[in-house]
């Protein structure tokens, strides 16, 4: 399993906040440090001297993890899936809303590039996705 990419992680630190649950230190097996985008082990001892302070790490969660918490408590579903048609080595990811029995497509985009990519641009995409349900209530 892949960790999300450093932009990802910074954008699930914005959306979650500094507590980062549900993906605390405690439940995160590597971390980004904050000013040189480096991904360190939690129990490195590099690790020491930045978590001593929670501003300057950035917890770097499965994808997996990431994608599995938006359908439970959200109701989010993502797909990435590869694209066979003109695009060599390109992915498309989906993000549905699953509301009562209907789901409803929020957004779909293809990348050049590999289902990764995709992944952390999807998960960004829902965090937009949510901020902005959050700000219309």
């Amino acid at each position: 399993m892949r960790v999300v990419n450093f932009e990802t992680a910074k954008k699930l630190r914005e959306f979650f906040g500094v507590d980062y649950s549900p993906w605390s230190i405690d439940g995160c097996n590597l971390l980004y440090v904050k000013n040189d985008e480096q991904l360190i082990d939690w129990s490195s001892v590099e690790a020491d001297k930045y978590l001593r302070d929670k501003e300057s790490f950035y917890p770097a969660p499965y994808i997996q993890e990431v994608i599995e918490y938006f359908e439970e408590k959200y109701g989010i579903s993502i797909y990435i899936t590869p694209r066979f048609d003109m695009l060599d080595k390109a992915t498309q990811f989906e993000i549905y809303r699953n509301e009562c029995s209907d789901s409803v497509d929020y957004s779909s985009d293809y990348r050049i590039g590999n289902r990764y990519e995709s992944a952390n641009r999807a998960i960004i995409e829902t965090c937009n996705f949510l901020n902005d349900i959050k700000m219309n209530k």
